[in-house]
């Protein structure tokens, strides 16, 4: 953040330079939104954001602050039935909730036709959330498969047939 904002202004020039100066501006009174990693979420606003393109950091680590707790109630959950019934009907929330968010904000469905789409549904940690989820189970599910299934070559079955059974046996 410090080289972009302090140092590159001083190694560029051109008839289009001026548009960097008006990109890094925000970073003058919202630097402390990328420190503190929530420049995902405030400001608001596009183009109030300090370096906008970086929404995804802060994103990924408010998203995996549910790992823990995912892990916790999967580790006390010893039955594969009952820890599949939890985490499919945890997933099922959060596709509910995704879409019920993406909904409420009434913002459009895609990015290319709405910039406050963008800013206010796309970069929020809310929206990512069931996609997320769903990696988290789908990596405990391969887990679970790899210990009980032991090493096997990977040449013996091909990657279709080892997801099937992964997901019989899971």
């Amino acid at each position: 953040m410090l080289l972009v904002t302090k140092a590159l202004p001083y190694l560029g020039s051109g008839p289009v330079w001026n548009f960097y100066d008006k990109l890094v501006a925000p970073c003058q009174t919202n630097w402390w939104t990328n420190v503190l990693w929530v420049n995902n979420l405030y400001p608001a606003a596009f183009d109030d954001k300090c370096l906008p393109w970086t929404w995804f950091v802060p994103c990924y680590v408010q998203l995996s602050l549910i790992v823990p707790p995912t892990l916790f109630l999967y580790k006390k959950v010893q039955s594969k039935m009952m820890s599949g019934i939890i985490l499919t009907s945890i997933t099922v929330m959060a596709v509910i909730m995704t879409f019920a968010f993406a909904f409420a904000t009434d913002h459009g469905a895609t990015i290319a036709t709405s910039d406050e789409f963008f800013s206010k549904v796309f970069m929020n940690p809310l929206f990512h959330l069931s996609s997320f989820f769903l990696g988290i189970c789908m990596s405990l599910v391969y887990v679970r498969f790899r210990k009980e299934r032991g090493h096997i070559s990977a040449l013996k079955n091909s990657f279709s047939s080892r997801l099937i059974e992964m997901l019989r046996h899971n």
